[in-house]
């Protein structure tokens, strides 16, 4: 900084941008590997402030964070808010979101629609098709399009039998699974258990209540964690969903 004031004119903004990614299932983290993009983002932040001083006065000071802290990292363990923005008497400071794919940029690529646009009404529009007719982005037409968003619960009523449903369960879970390793659906084999992909009891009570929620299915915690394959943990799911009960 000292360098830039004496060869650069006076800065009238800073964007700190500044990070590192070691993105890494928490189970299998190190502490530097926790501790390394924490650096650039609390010390820089605070060196930046404690510098742009009212000796050195400026129009923005602009931090830049990871989406993560917005709709939460299932890799990292970190909790997802389920409703709203937080308790009314601990406003979240003001923020603007960017960089987050619309449900026709994911339907284009192929991509399932993400936890936080069914969990979190604030990105509710980010969900919205406005591709409905016709052939969407990549290829995909529309009917495929707006068939990725919608939810696995509505699936499963619309199912012409129990082996039909059972399918869409195995390619949800997949997907879920998929969701939580920040990984393409193609890297999932159903065929392993899902504590081989680095599920414990904190991401599995996401999976049980995803699973209540989307399957009206209760499951125990030991269930998920079991050495189970994940094509077999289907029909356990299909057995006991009220969505698949009355199907032959």
């Amino acid at each position: 900084m000292k360098q830039c004031e004496h060869d650069l004119p006076p800065a009238r903004g800073v964007l700190q941008m500044a990070m590192v990614r070691r993105d890494v299932v928490f189970e299998k983290m190190s502490h530097e590997a926790w501790a390394e993009p924490l650096r650039p983002k609390v010390r820089c932040s605070w060196n930046l402030h404690q510098h742009s001083d009212h000796t050195r006065p400026l129009d923005v000071f602009i931090l830049c964070s990871s989406v993560s802290g917005v709709f939460g990292n299932a890799g990292h363990l970190i909790r997802r808010q389920q409703e709203g923005t937080g308790d009314a008497g601990n406003p979240c400071p003001a923020q603007v979101t960017v960089g987050l794919g619309t449900a026709d940029i994911l339907a284009a690529h192929g991509l399932p629609p993400p936890d936080h646009f069914q969990n979190d009404a604030r990105f509710g529009p980010l969900a919205v098709m406005t591709s409905a007719d016709g052939q969407a982005a990549g290829g995909t037409s529309g009917s495929d399009a707006a068939a990725a968003t919608v939810s696995l619960s509505s699936r499963l009523a619309q199912a012409a039998d129990k082996e039909q449903a059972v399918d869409w369960i195995a390619e949800g879970l997949v997907a879920k699974v998929a969701d939580i390793l920040q990984v393409p659906a193609s890297e999932v084999d159903p065929a392993r258990p899902m504590y081989r992909y680095g599920v414990d009891s904190l991401v599995a009570l996401e999976v049980r209540n995803w699973i209540a929620r989307e399957m009206k299915a209760n499951m125990a915690l030991l269930e998920i964690l079991a050495a189970v394959p994940m094509d077999v943990f289907t029909g356990k799911i299909a057995e006991e969903s009220k969505l698949v009960a009355d199907l032959e």
